[in-house]
């Protein structure tokens, strides 16, 4: 592809480019969890739920649903870190 003064590159086969699209604002993470870069397994309980007598334990649901909130928190983290790159290579404007 050739390049122009004055002329910006197009992308999958359009020649003429396309208008920058706003990014909106970055995602809020209210899910209380801890991202680190991992989405880990979501634990199964060991009881089955609709089973009073095999009810699962606070400690078993607490670690289910923190495991959820971290990989929340993961996956915010991650989609504000590819929105903040498109706007630095200027393919999304900042809100």
């Amino acid at each position: 592809m050739t390049l122009r003064l004055g002329r910006a590159p197009g992308f999958y086969g359009v020649s003429a480019p396309a208008a920058q699209q706003s990014a909106g604002p970055d995602l809020t993470d209210n899910s209380g969890g801890a991202g680190n870069d991992t989405i880990v397994a979501i634990p199964a309980l060991s009881a089955t739920p609709l089973l009073l007598a095999d009810a699962p334990t606070t400690t078993e649901c607490n670690t289910v649903i923190d495991t959820i909130r971290d990989g929340v928190a993961d996956l915010a983290r991650k989609v504000n870190q590819v929105k903040n790159a498109l706007e630095a290579y200027g393919l999304l404007s900042p809100t």
